[in-house]
């Protein structure tokens, strides 16, 4: 009996590793806890603003990926020029012009371009536009140009659609999220974050609002987040360019995002977003932060 008993315990004990050893290993073999690496930020421009330098009252942001036909032109009168633009290249090149000087930003180091006289801006250059200047822009070449913007402006109605650019909102930060940052200047951030499957980041403190451009991620806020499920396309904006389809995220519990999604983190919102997709995730990020009393004079 001894014996038999012993065998039956080591064939009993044989069977449960054969049930159980697959599942250990999988277990074992799992998904990997989030990571940093394969993570890169990239800091595509920051230009703090003087408060001269913003529009007066109210204010909120506007965050644009546009794209822009080859020839397209641009005549934006000072009475439009309501508030600073902000224009990073992504692909092609502008030529620049304004009724006020001109700050473009290549590899570092800043060009100061005199009044009415053209310049030209392109991949991984940005230009800075003064609010209240009369400006031009032209795209150069027979290549389209496609382009990251950057607005502080008043609240109103969206601007008419403009034949030859094709502007999709990345996303607005509201007055009820500006109105809670500091009196003074403002410092604008647009950082753009490469992240490998299952790479983690961390985004914030907001306002910010957070463009997925490619890939698939989880944002998980720590507070006050809302966000959108694709580009604008197909949505009319409403008053002060809000949209109609904006939905309230859970702070604490992640919200899944994917190309075109965006989010608005709330003044003071942090967040964590992991890449939850099984290729490299592409995300802009624009935050805007105080920048004291009496600001500072712009820089790169």
């Amino acid at each position: 009996m001894t014996r038999s008993h012993s065998l039956y315990s080591a064939m009993a004990f044989l069977f449960a590793l054969l049930l159980v050893g697959p599942s250990v290993a999988s277990a074992q073999q799992g998904t990997p806890a989030p990571s940093t690496e394969g993570v890169t930020t990239e800091t595509l421009l920051q230009q703090t603003l003087p408060p001269d330098e913003l529009p007066p009252g109210e204010t909120f942001i506007g965050f644009f990926h546009v794209n822009s036909d080859a020839g397209y032109q641009e005549d934006i009168t000072g009475e439009e020029a309501v508030g600073p633009a902000l224009v990073y290249m992504l692909d092609g090149t502008l030529a620049v012009q304004s009724e006020a000087p001109l700050r473009i930003t290549r590899e570092g180091s800043v060009e100061e371009v005199p009044a009415n006289t053209e310049a030209k801006v392109t991949v991984g250059e940005w230009v800075f536009f003064h609010r209240g200047a009369h400006r031009l822009a032209r795209v150069e070449g027979t290549e389209p140009a496609e382009y990251l913007v950057g607005l502080i402006i008043p609240p109103g109605p969206p601007p008419p659609p403009r034949e030859g650019i094709h502007s999709l909102p990345v996303g607005f930060i509201g007055v009820d999220e500006t109105s809670q940052l500091p009196a003074g200047g403002r410092t604008v951030t647009i950082e753009q974050i490469k992240a490998a499957p299952n790479g983690q980041f961390s985004i914030g403190p907001g306002p910010s609002i957070v463009g997925v451009r490619t890939g698939s991620v989880d944002l998980t806020p720590s507070g006050r987040m809302t966000y959108t499920k694709g580009l604008g396309e197909n949505v009319t904006p409403g008053p002060n360019m809000a949209r109609p389809d904006t939905i309230a995220a859970t702070p604490g519990a992640g919200t899944s995002l994917s190309g075109s999604d965006a989010a608005v983190l709330g003044a003071g919102t942090t967040a964590t977003g992991i890449n939850s997709g099984d290729r490299d995730a592409l995300v802009w990020v624009m935050t805007i932060s105080g920048a004291g009393p009496e600001g500072a004079t712009p820089v790169a």
